[in-house]
């Protein structure tokens, strides 16, 4: 077999990345800590997660490779953080039929590569330089409207130097909300390259990294100024950057990912967000993503108003749309038949029409649930049903901690001591809101925290309904 690269070839000893993980530890285990992706240089909405197939570009002469290659492919397989706070990373490794013992048969199609039990782990500032995921797309097909549609409003903002109001992308996930906008914004950075358009800084936030919706603050405040500060002092200074006249200051295109992360009980951090754009000296443009429909809906009247009318939602693909998309991907290959991608289409859009194939355990949330305990996972349905009961967004959790034994004892067998107790309930709730599956809200006037679900009930019921003691419950 040959070999892969590994170490650190050709990087400056004084050139690395800043490495961010994405979420909060899905397991941890003899010291190390377990994570679903990690993003680099401070861009949490372009992060490699496992599973994603990334290729590797080693400098040129790199004394352990093959000198007539420079790019190997493989797949994530694990992400971790050891004791020692080093970041690692183990890859399965795939094949061009040349490098398997067999060699290129009749048979092998052109571009064919096999996935291997050969696997490797190297820190991840080892390949900090040479990772990136394989095959994005330049051009997103089948959301014209949707490109338009952004596009004249981030170049609208741009110019005038603020929006007035900001914009709210919705749909489910995969449906190219996010990929629109990053697509869009490469092509503004050329026109402002090209002298077409006043020059832009640019702010990616992903709001389910953050460990609780106040650190936006602290974030927005260092990718402007490269400077820290605690939330609270972050939002004074960009309340007072937003609202003073600077002419020489650059307008910010500011893009929140997974914006429904960011609501608590008193909405303060939505409100501001879509506040400052109002600022007659803000110079900033401001963009909601979430999977969310009907957010704007569940805020406040106070939040509703300033999000404006600014709304775009991308529908679930069509089957001849996820049709087209196939075919842009696979043009210039001869690999697959048409009736085959027809099929292929059909199956996806019969899900959803969600072209990353929608089930839920792709997603970070519903991967999150399953890989919890019992317990934990128990408290979440108790949540579930309690909201569905009281017709309300938010439970107590004394409440929901009754509603979590009684569940317990009809269907587990649990009675006495071996039910939790509420400060258990807490502990485990304070557990699930690291993983922003539930929000906490520590009013001061209660004790005990408020709990909201951090993904929709019904994705919860969907996540979950593979376990038959769960959807037991949910029935």
């Amino acid at each position: 077999m040959p070999k892969r690269p590994r170490g650190r070839p050709g990087a400056d000893e004084d050139d690395e990345a800043v490495i961010e993980w994405v979420g909060s530890p899905v397991l941890q285990e003899g010291g190390n800590k377990f994570f679903r992706a990690f993003a680099l240089d401070g861009r949490p909405s372009d992060p490699v997660a496992v599973g994603d197939t990334v290729s590797f570009r080693v400098a040129a002469g790199h004394k352990d490779v093959n000198p007539d290659r420079r790019e190997w492919l493989g797949r994530v397989a694990r992400l971790w953080e050891d004791a020692y706070g080093e970041c690692w990373l183990q890859v399965a490794w795939l094949y061009f039929p040349e490098e398997t013992p067999t060699g290129r048969l009749p048979s092998h199609l052109p571009g064919e590569v096999f996935l291997s039990a050969h696997l490797d782990a190297n820190t991840i500032d080892a390949v900090e330089r040479r990772v990136e995921l394989s095959s994005v797309p330049d051009r997103l097909p089948c959301r014209e409207a949707e490109r338009a549609s952004v596009r004249a409003f981030l170049e609208g903002g741009v110019r005038a130097g603020t929006a007035k109001s900001s914009l709210y992308l919705s749909g489910m996930p995969g449906t190219g909300k996010t990929a629109t906008v990053r697509e869009v914004l490469a092509g503004l950075r050329a026109s402002a390259a090209a002298g077409e358009l006043a020059p832009f800084d640019e702010v990616w936030v992903n709001a389910l990294a953050l460990s609780h919706p106040h650190q936006l603050y602290s974030t927005v405040w260092r990718a402007l100024t490269t400077r820290n500060a605690a939330p609270a002092r972050a939002a004074q200074l960009l309340e007072a950057r937003f609202s003073a006249p600077s002419a020489g200051r650059r307008a910010v295109v500011l893009v929140v990912d997974e914006l429904d992360c960011l609501v608590t009980r008193k909405q303060t951090v939505l409100y501001n967000l879509l506040d400052w754009p109002s600022r007659r000296h803000a110079r900033l443009v401001v963009v909601g993503i979430a999977n969310t429909m009907d957010l704007p809906e569940r805020m406040l009247p106070r939040v509703h108003s300033r999000l404006g009318l600014a709304r775009v939602v991308f529908q679930p693909y069509t089957r001849d749309q996820i049709r087209d998309i196939v075919c842009d991907r696979l043009s210039g290959l001869s690999v697959f038949r048409s009736d085959a991608v027809e099929m292929a289409a059909r199956k996806v859009a019969a899900l959803s029409g969600d072209a990353a194939a929608r089930e839920l355990s792709a997603t970070r949330h519903a991967t999150a649930l399953r890989g919890c305990g019992l317990w934990e996972r128990v408290l979440v349905v108790a949540l579930v049903l309690h909201l569905r009961a009281a017709g309300a967004s938010d439970g107590v959790l004394p409440a929901v901690h009754r509603r979590l034994c009684t569940l317990l004892r009809s269907h587990v067998g649990l009675s006495g001591a071996k039910l939790p107790t509420l400060a258990e309930a807490g502990e485990m709730a304070g557990r699930l809101g690291d993983t922003r599956l539930l929000l906490l809200d520590n009013s001061k006037s209660s004790r005990w925290p408020t709990l909201r679900l951090g993904m929709q009930p019904d994705d919860v019921i969907f996540a979950l309904r593979e376990d038959s003691l769960l959807s037991k419950m949910l029935d």
